[in-house]
């Protein structure tokens, strides 16, 4: 697999379907990202594997940075 270490993920939501995920196996480990409609608020799951950074862009929020671990985003 690709050695990412720096990733950027930047999900585009569309009430129209509801729901994506996706995933990729790295060098470093596994990278997901799904996000999902919950009523009128969008839930965004991430994991991001140890020893990578990655800025989260949710469009109407600062970006973030994490670095290995699972994060869950609720807007």
């Amino acid at each position: 697999g690709a050695a990412y270490t720096k990733l950027t993920i930047a999900p585009l939501t569309d009430k129209r379907i509801g729901f994506a995920e996706g995933s990729i196996e790295t060098r470093q480990g596994r990278v997901s990202s799904s996000w999902r409609y919950i009523g009128d608020k969008g839930r965004y799951e991430f994991e991001i594997p140890e020893n990578t950074t990655a800025t989260i862009k949710i469009c109407g929020m600062p970006d973030k940075i994490v670095s290995g671990g699972r994060y869950t985003v609720v807007k």
